[in-house]
């Protein structure tokens, strides 16, 4: 759970997030959680971070502290160069997504997307039926597959990958894949098109704006910007050698604005 909230005005900007964290399964809610840092010393910039308290396995207080050092007293124009600087650093840091971390995080991704919305529903449906019935498997699956390929195909695309990444992660990680269908679907023998609509939801999954990990709000000025600004980005994982992520939504202010208020996460008590 967490509740944010950026207020700004011509003469600056305030940032506050709650502490509160759930880990885990569990229901268990601990208050002690960090969402809200300075970039650097030396910018008038700051994060606030929200969902996964964690980048692939490092906390965001880790990345950001790391980043941090390495801009040391640099300036930016815009405040949009330190969010894409920030980024960079991200996506070329080997020790924060080395490609064994990649490979487990994709192992981990795929098997939870296929397992909620493919495995799942497709034992729920074949429950109580003969053992020869599982030859509907593959019928049952495509259905599946269809209706939910229409919903991903639905979500913004991240245009500054391209559209052939998605192929890219798939022709990268073909092993991992190949490995997970037969781990998860091999009692039930798939045909070659239902092979093939598996590996097209991971290319969906990497080529659409992220709905997993977190979201990342950076706000304050850059050396040549006359009033605050906030950018708010989602982030996903790194996967090829590449981040995806992409730029939501972004507020300025301007001569004509007394004051903007901006909820993120759970808005309904700023709301």
């Amino acid at each position: 759970m967490t509740c944010e909230v950026a207020v700004m005005n011509r003469r600056g900007i305030a940032l506050a997030a709650d502490s509160a964290v759930t880990l885990g399964e569990s229901e268990k809610i601990y208050h002690s959680a960090e969402k809200l840092f300075p970039l650097s010393l030396a910018a008038p910039v700051g994060i606030m971070t929200y969902g996964a308290a964690d980048f692939m396995g490092v906390p965001w207080e880790t990345i950001i502290k790391i980043y941090g050092q390495k801009l040391g007293g640099r300036r930016f124009e815009t405040l949009e160069q330190y969010a894409q600087d920030f980024f960079h650093f991200i996506a070329g840091a080997e020790q924060l997504s080395p490609q064994s971390a990649q490979r487990a995080e994709i192992r981990s991704f795929v098997n939870d997307v296929w397992q909620d919305l493919y495995l799942e529903p497709l034992k729920k449906k074949l429950a109580g039926r003969s053992k020869a019935a599982t030859s509907d498997a593959n019928k049952i699956l495509e259905e599946l597959i269809h209706e939910d390929h229409k919903l991903w195909k639905k979500h913004p695309i991240i245009e500054e990958l391209g559209p052939a990444y998605g192929d890219h992660v798939v022709e990268t990680y073909r092993d991992v894949l190949d490995e997970l269908q037969q781990k998860m679907f091999g009692f039930f023998k798939l045909s070659r098109d239902v092979r093939q609509a598996l590996k097209a939801t991971v290319r969906l999954m990497h080529t659409s704006v992220p709905s997993d990990g977190s979201g990342v709000v950076v706000a304050g000025m850059g050396e040549s910007d006359l009033f605050p600004i906030l950018v708010h980005y989602r982030v996903g994982s790194i996967a090829a050698g590449k981040l995806r992520y992409a730029k939501v939504d972004d507020m300025r202010v301007t001569r004509d604005d007394d004051a903007m208020v901006a909820p993120f996460a759970q808005r309904e008590t700023i709301d």
